[in-house]
């Protein structure tokens, strides 16, 4: 099914929209025929992109881990009409348990984890009045898989999994689809060189932001529920899920490999 299809003539509020994964759906949801709130830090990356898209697009520079920026934020989006929001915005962090530090602990779990389930729970109630509305969050494999150095990442990703979850079948009886998109590891500056280093040398497999957005807005267009991108690390979430101990082998063999690259130097 062509992703115009849910998407035409839609006004949907993207987060994130100036990293690797948000211009690629910014671009592929221009070319849909939505109409974006498009939202990031940099004002002058948001005004470039907002140019560079077919159609006429806003934007508002926020900081959505910072509650003041968030509630402005919502203000500006409640002079719209929302027909969506999909929450991209994250931040990735390869460290060791014991060496990360307060402020990168609270940083990462307000951009992952109280950002999007803040924006979700202001912009429901107008959401409800959209006669075909969507609420995608963008989660990861590592929330449903938990590898050493990812702990706090994969923490983060796992409760806006279990949010998303119970979010959808709350709002199961109404016109909001609520999904939960997990990609694999992403070709994106999101990525710090140790992260990169660590992945070539454990053979991970990587895909291109374009092929991931074209991916998450084909699931859009049907049922809600979470969706796994990337083989075999479907199969993993479900191993995992079932066989846990199978899976605590496999890793506990790139141990080594991954404390070389994610403790402190």
């Amino acid at each position: 099914m062509n992703p115009s299809n849910r998407f035409t003539g839609k006004t949907i509020l993207l987060t994130g929209a100036t990293g690797g994964l948000g211009e690629a759906l910014a671009h592929q949801l221009a070319e849909s025929g939505a109409t974006l709130l498009l939202t990031a830090r940099s004002a002058p990356a948001l005004v470039q992109l907002a140019a560079a898209l077919p159609g006429s697009h806003r934007h508002f520079a926020a900081d959505i881990a910072i509650a003041d920026d968030r509630e402005a934020l919502v203000s500006w989006v409640s002079d719209q009409t929302l027909d969506g929001l999909i929450n991209n915005a994250g931040v990735g962090q390869l460290g060791l348990v014991g060496e990360q530090t307060s402020i990168t602990i609270e940083q990462l779990l307000a951009v992952n984890l109280t950002a999007p389930v803040q924006l979700c729970e202001a912009l429901v109630p107008s959401l409800r009045r959209r006669p075909d509305a969507l609420l995608v969050n963008i989660g990861s494999i590592l929330g449903s898989i938990g590898l050493p150095g990812s702990a706090l990442y994969g923490a983060s990703k796992a409760g806006l999994q279990r949010y998303s979850e119970a979010l959808r079948r709350e709002l199961s009886d109404s016109s909001i689809a609520v999904y939960y998109c997990a990609p694999r590891a992403l070709a994106t500056a999101f990525n710090s060189d140790q992260t990169v280093a660590m992945n070539r040398a454990l053979g991970t497999a990587v895909d291109s932001p374009r092929d991931v957005a074209e991916q998450l807005l084909q699931r859009c267009q049907g049922q809600p529920r979470s969706y796994f991108f990337g083989w075999p690390e479907k199969l993993l979430v479900r191993l995992n899920a079932l066989l846990p101990g199978l899976v605590d082998g496999g890793v506990k063999k790139q141990l080594a490999t991954i404390r070389r690259f994610a403790g402190q130097p």
